[in-house]
């Protein structure tokens, strides 16, 4: 599961808005903010992660850890696409 989906289904789950969840957070991140979270699978700082999995009532190391992954995913790939071709 990518992390914009845990987020979105534990959001969902405590029947919060997207508002309402910014609220929650003392508005530390907007709610067009976790919109982009939800849809593009931005990835927070881990301060915010950990502020998502404390209002979410997720594990925080686990969250953290996904969101860890998907950031050396992208690192990766855009290696990857930098180096392709390129002899050693």
């Amino acid at each position: 599961m990518k992390f914009g989906e845990i987020i979105r289904d534990a959001r969902l789950k405590k029947q919060l808005t997207y508002r309402a969840m910014a609220d929650k957070l003392d508005n530390i991140i907007s709610s067009a903010y976790i919109n982009a979270i939800e849809l593009h699978n931005e990835i927070p700082s881990p301060d915010t992660v950990m502020h998502l999995a404390e209002v979410l009532d997720l594990n925080a190391d686990e969250l953290l850890e996904i969101a860890k992954q998907v950031k050396i995913n992208e690192f990766n790939s855009l290696m990857n696409k930098k180096y392709r071709g390129r002899k050693k």
